[in-house]
């Protein structure tokens, strides 16, 4: 399951992870069953043809044309959702965001038992931490749910859980994204990872147990890794490009880039990194220096991301033209509401 806005930067994104998605679950074995995109939008867009989707009413509907956090109603989107026939088609749910390739379908030893979840560990989720102290005590009482030490450093994606347990959690996390919307202070110290953090808060409040999230770190962790942050896959089933790396040589030349936000529309493939060549001293746009192994990663991202383009058509599914998705968005109407 994933969410979205349905603005097209967050389409194409869909479009992508979700032919990864159609390949990985065609294994032999795999618990991938069903896929859902949550629409958290006031009408339907363009993708409702070609993607399973479930649209939910926003409660800020002005995200619909852009706004100032556009994931400000993910958290009720899937709190809703999850209390639809959609939702309970399977006992686990994947949560993922569109900014990821499936490399492979993940293992069942991800689907762990009621008051676990398996997710993963973002170093720069610290709720403890000096600077996050202001903000974390407006979403934590550290009286009634524990120390800040004992919030989970994960995040709502990528995470694996029962639906029991998302629908426990997923109420009181959009509680809190929405209190932090209403204080300056957690949208000034937090900023774009507030409703990460809020979903972390959220899990030390089930009951009779708070929800414990096991989150093992790169190359252990079986969901996702972060190129180029993460030089090695490891067990990874997924990689999330995010970080949009820019490659240069020694001499400061910039030799390749792969940059979400700045992706030509309609998508066509994307050059891949060039091959490995030691003495042309790669590195990255901060200076990092890129390994062999680190720049066999970033090739298995774009290539993988290239054969989701290459499988899907140029323009949408009921559509032929820019001008015909154009049309789609002005003219959709807000009826689209399967499973409810």
């Amino acid at each position: 399951m994933i969410t979205s806005n349905g603005q097209p930067y967050m389409n194409w994104q869909t479009r992508v992870f979700y032919r990864t998605w159609l390949a990985s679950s065609k294994e032999k074995g795999s618990p991938l069953k069903h896929f859902t995109r949550v629409l958290h939008r006031t009408r339907d867009d363009e993708l409702m043809l070609e993607i399973p989707t479930v649209r939910i009413d926003p409660t800020h509907a002005e995200c619909d044309n852009g706004c100032d956090y556009a994931v400000k109603d993910r958290a009720r989107a899937i709190a809703e959702w999850a209390e639809t026939k959609d939702a309970w088609r399977c006992s686990h749910v994947l949560m993922a965001e569109a900014d990821y390739v499936m490399l492979k379908s993940p293992p069942r030893s991800v689907m762990l038992q009621r008051g676990h979840a398996y997710g993963f560990l973002f170093g720069y989720i610290i709720p403890w931490h000096a600077d996050a102290l202001p903000a974390s005590r407006v979403l934590h009482d550290v009286e009634r749910y524990g120390r800040y030490e004992d919030v989970p450093q994960s995040g709502n994606a990528p995470q694996v859980m029962h639906g029991d347990d998302l629908r426990k959690v997923a109420e009181i996390w959009a509680d809190l994204v929405e209190r932090g919307e209403e204080d300056e202070t957690v949208k000034r110290v937090f900023g774009w990872i507030r409703d990460m953090y809020a979903f972390d808060f959220a899990a030390t409040r089930i009951s009779p147990m708070p929800l414990t999230i096991h989150y093992p770190p790169v190359p252990f962790n079986k969901l996702m890794a972060q190129p180029p942050a993460d030089a090695t896959a490891g067990q990874a089933c997924m990689l999330h490009y995010t970080w949009s790396p820019i490659m240069s040589d020694k001499d400061g030349n910039e030799v390749w880039k792969f940059d979400k936000r700045s992706m030509p529309l309609p998508l066509t493939p994307r050059p891949t990194p060039p091959a490995w060549d030691p003495s042309r001293g790669f590195k990255l746009q901060a200076g990092e220096i890129v390994t062999e192994e680190g720049l066999a990663l970033m090739r298995a991202m774009v290539t993988r991301f290239n054969e989701a383009v290459r499988s899907m058509p140029k323009f949408p599914e009921g559509t032929t033209d820019a001008a015909g998705v154009a049309r789609a968005r002005r003219n959709a109407k807000p009826e689209h509401e399967p499973f409810l």
